[in-house]
């Protein structure tokens, strides 16, 4: 029998429809322990990397769950969607400042399921 607890991430939204980082036990857990507290964050995001009208549409997507978009890297960033053309340097600038780097397909994925993709960044 094992002591570990799996959890759960989810991104969720409060009354106001403010995005919050839900952390609690994973579905086979539920029953031992309490979610822990709710915790709101302000979700950003930077594309880089597409074409205009590609920007554009992800940017309608984003504004659409919430997101806060921003324009240039910073120590406020959540996400950076990464395109084709995404600058190695922006990139490293956006991991250094804690930012968890996506692919579109992840940034669909999470705008859609609300999972997110934490150990999967697969942009080098």
């Amino acid at each position: 029998m094992s002591n570990s607890v799996s959890l759960l991430f989810r991104m969720d939204y409060d009354e106001a429809g403010n995005p919050f980082l839900y952390i609690g036990p994973g579905d086979s857990d539920q029953s031992k322990s309490p979610p822990l507290p709710q915790r709101e964050l302000s979700l950003t995001i930077l594309f880089t990397g597409f074409k205009a009208a590609d920007k554009k549409r992800l940017e309608g997507l984003a504004n659409t769950s919430k997101f806060t978009i921003r324009k240039s890297v910073s120590h406020e960033l959540t996400f950076i969607v990464a395109g084709d053309n995404a600058g190695p340097t922006k990139l490293a600038d956006a991991r250094h400042e804690g930012a968890t780097v996506l692919t579109e397909a992840q940034f669909i994925q999470l705008i859609e399921t609300g999972e997110l993709p934490l150990g999967q960044e697969i942009i080098e």
